[in-house]
């Protein structure tokens, strides 16, 4: 489950291209509100999905870690756009399909299988 406190500042790109945003009060609830908002939505969605349902605990987590993961990104692109940032989120193609939390939980699932072989 993401932290309660949001961050103070949300750093994007990397090395001379890398850019760090400071965020006022209103921007942190904002950031807050739609990471709580985009969270419990992939979650409810998760947990009605079969792979989920049959998963063990550990698989869970991973799942549950990777929809945390999108949730953030998904905050975080909310944020870029508003200061006019160029962000290149790392679920782009998750984000556009129908169910991206069935399909984070198939992956972290096939993952988690291929591993234990």
């Amino acid at each position: 489950m993401p932290s309660r406190n949001g961050p103070s500042s949300v750093t994007y790109g990397s090395g001379a291209d890398k850019e760090t945003v400071k965020l006022t009060a209103s921007e942190k609830q904002d950031y807050k509100n739609a990471l709580g908002k985009d969270y419990e939505k992939a979650v409810a969605d998760l947990m009605q999905n079969p792979v989920y349902q049959i998963a063990d605990d550990q698989t869970k987590a991973a799942m549950l870690k990777e929809i945390e993961s999108l949730s953030k990104d998904t905050a975080k692109m909310n944020l870029a756009e508003d200061h006019d940032i160029e962000y290149e989120s790392q679920f782009a193609d998750e984000r556009n399909l129908e169910d991206p939390a069935g399909y984070l939980a198939s992956k972290v699932a096939f993952n988690t299988a291929k591993k234990d072989e």
